[in-house]
């Protein structure tokens, strides 16, 4: 009887929090994280009257961060606040509208690329031994532990979103996320060994 072999691919390098977040739920999580990521940085601010602003420092050009940046900068002025249409019906969310933009698809899809390029996207055995060892080295980020997100940067919160989804970003920054209009926290964290999927995404860790 022949015997088969299946060569393990070895990735190259680990992907930032960003990425993870893409392996994890695709382009609406990815967008999350960059969210988390401005909003740690102090990049995007949520003023006194509940609108946006942009302080700065700007994030790294050609990234997916950054696409998010200037689209929430340049983009028309809107009420920042989700609202409900007429007859009850949500509007978009501006985080909605944030995904479909095209400089932050062009980024995501570069980011696609580039993971496939890395050996990530679709290698299901490495994607979940990468979140399982980031969920051990990062439970203190989780929405229980009401981490400070500036103490632990970019790529802290990044990952804290990859491994918590949108929970984290109401736990550590509530006015940022009410204003983007982002889905209201699951009331109870459940722990996982590893991240909830989503089932849309093409991460191939399904």
């Amino acid at each position: 009887m022949a015997a088969w072999f299946v060569r393990r691919v070895v990735p190259r390098g680990e992907p930032d929090g960003v990425a993870v977040a893409f392996l994890v739920g695709g382009r609406r999580t990815a967008v999350w994280a960059s969210i988390a990521s401005l909003g740690s940085m102090g990049a995007v601010v949520v003023g006194a009257d509940g609108q946006l602003t942009f302080p700065g420092p700007t994030p790294e050009p050609d990234t997916v961060p950054f696409a998010v940046f200037t689209a929430l900068r340049d983009g028309p002025a809107r009420p920042a606040v989700l609202a409900r249409a007429p007859g009850g019906a949500a509007r978009v969310s501006r985080h909605g509208r944030l995904a479909a933009e095209p400089e932050v698809a062009a980024a995501v899809d570069r980011l696609r690329q580039q993971l496939v390029a890395d050996g990530w996207l679709g290698n299901r055995s490495a994607t979940r031994r990468l979140l399982g060892r980031l969920r051990n080295a990062h439970r203190h980020l989780g929405p229980q532990s009401n981490p400070a997100w500036p103490v632990y940067g970019p790529h802290g919160a990044a990952v804290a979103v990859a491994l918590f989804g949108q929970n984290a970003i109401w736990q550590a920054d509530p006015q940022l996320a009410r204003a983007l209009g982002l889905p209201l926290p699951v009331m109870k964290h459940r722990q996982r060994s590893t991240p909830p999927v989503d089932q849309d995404a093409d991460c191939g860790c399904s």
